[in-house]
């Protein structure tokens, strides 16, 4: 009775382990798991644990229910990745804790091209094993070349380091991804969410800073109703402006847009919290530690 394994109606993609992968292509561990991860929390009423906290299991070799309990899950989806003579073997496993078995699974060979095309049907699969969501509810991959989508997923492998060495590599990645895709929303988003994290600790500052905010602009021109341009608005605002009124508005309205996503949850309880509305951003707050228990920021 002690032990609680989350919502029934809960999942966490683990970073996926690489066998046999050639050099350069460790990217696709992280990078694809935390893509996942993005495109799950699009489908209404299921929970969905942030990358900040699988990523603590990367490389460990821990027990399905053990890291169930941790992660507050129901469902664990895992992946192994294997690469020969420009394919990839992709065999993936969705285990419900539960029922301490296997309640989907699948084995894949193909190419880069196929796996971006796939990713919409393999969710569909996912989501009916854990019966969330319906084909009305499915997340929506953006519509993109094959090689800025590499790009990104370099870039967010890369940015996960949390370092400046890693910032920088992944500067240049998302600038690779939108130099091939100069509308790519989420690379433009990623690439204003490095230069952001990388304000702090550069001499680039005021110029990253400047960047940023154009960035983002410029994905709320080509749509205002985009939620991680919204969140990062609101970030933008409570942390360099100072105007709590324009992050509460831009936070409230990321979180509506996008209720499943703990890190916007997170950045709207900020802005609340620094406008003196401590109910509302406590409620935010705890919803975010719920779906990111190991992410002691």
């Amino acid at each position: 009775p002690q032990v609680y394994f989350g919502p029934l109606k809960s999942i966490a993609v683990l970073p996926f382990v690489l066998e046999e992968a050639p050099a350069g292509q460790e990217f696709w561990s992280i990078g694809l798991s935390h893509e996942l991860t993005r495109l799950l929390m699009q489908v209404p009423g299921l929970t969905v644990i942030s990358s900040n906290s699988t990523l603590f299991f990367a490389g460990r070799q821990s027990a399905d229910r053990m890291i169930a309990e941790r992660l507050h899950v129901n469902n664990l989806l895992r992946g192994t990745l294997r690469f020969d003579s420009g394919r990839i073997q992709l065999d993936l496993r969705l285990f419900n804790v539960r029922r301490n078995a296997d309640a989907w699974s699948r084995s894949l060979d193909l190419t880069a091209v196929q796996l971006f095309q796939s990713q919409s049907s393999l969710l569909e699969d996912v989501l009916s094993a854990v019966r969330a969501g319906g084909r009305d509810r499915s997340p929506e991959v953006e519509a993109v070349s094959t090689t800025a989508w590499i790009s990104y997923l370099q870039g967010v492998h890369h940015r996960e380091s949390r370092t400046f060495e890693g910032f920088r590599q992944a500067e240049v990645a998302f600038q690779q991804a939108l130099e091939e895709q100069p509308d790519y929303k989420m690379a433009k988003l990623a690439l204003a969410s490095t230069w952001l994290a990388m304000s702090g600790v550069s001499d680039l500052a005021s110029r990253r800073l400047e960047n940023a905010r154009a960035a983002v602009q410029q994905v709320l021109e080509w749509d205002e109703d985009q939620p991680q341009a919204l969140g990062l608005s609101s970030y933008i605002s409570r942390n360099l402006d100072w105007g709590w009124a324009a992050a509460v508005e831009s936070g409230e309205a990321s979180v509506k847009l996008s209720p499943g996503n703990p890190e916007l949850k997170g950045i709207a309880s900020l802005a609340l919290f620094s406008a003196g509305r401590f109910k509302r951003a406590r409620a935010l707050m705890e919803e975010a530690v719920l779906q990111d228990p190991l992410n002691l920021a």
